[in-house]
């Protein structure tokens, strides 16, 4: 599926999918130049990940996307018992279409992006079993960009 962040929007789709299970993967593609200027350079956008409580900034882990210092940067993004935590994953290209697995396991989340070489593993607090919203793209933080940004998305 072909997610679209529109100019002046955070939002690629406001309709939410609930989903029964702990784990995540398939494939992501950046379609067109990710490159953009904003105040807050540094923010991470959202490109997917799974829920792990009643609301997504109390428990959740995803994949995440920036353009930061002429870096296109791929991330985790972690809320664990509301505090959030970003860290660097590796370096993507646009057009290239990498392979990507996340796991919510009894003590830990997992993310892969590209292969098991690029892959992180977080302390997880929850013990929230299901259901789960699938959490998916969003640029921001707090701003928004006068760009499109186009995301393939393929679940396995």
């Amino acid at each position: 599926m072909i997610y679209t962040i529109k100019p002046n929007s955070h939002y690629s789709s406001i309709i939410p999918k609930i989903v029964c299970k702990n784990y995540i993967k398939g494939t992501i593609t950046f379609l067109n130049d990710v490159e953009y200027e904003i105040t807050r350079q540094g923010d991470t956008n959202k490109i997917i990940g799974l829920s792990d409580n009643w609301h997504h900034h109390k428990d959740s882990i995803r994949i995440g996307w920036r353009y930061y210092k002429g870096k296109r940067q791929i991330m985790t993004i972690a809320y664990v018992n509301g505090k959030r935590s970003i860290s660097y994953l590796c370096d993507f290209e646009v057009g290239k279409t990498y392979d990507f697995e996340v796991y919510i396991e009894k003590n830990f989340y997992f993310v892969f992006f590209g292969g098991l070489i690029n892959q992180k593993i977080i302390k997880r607090h929850s013990t929230w079993n299901y259901p789960r919203l699938l959490l998916k793209p969003y640029f921001g933080g707090k701003e928004t960009t006068n760009k499109e940004f186009k995301i393939k998305i393929d679940l396995k």
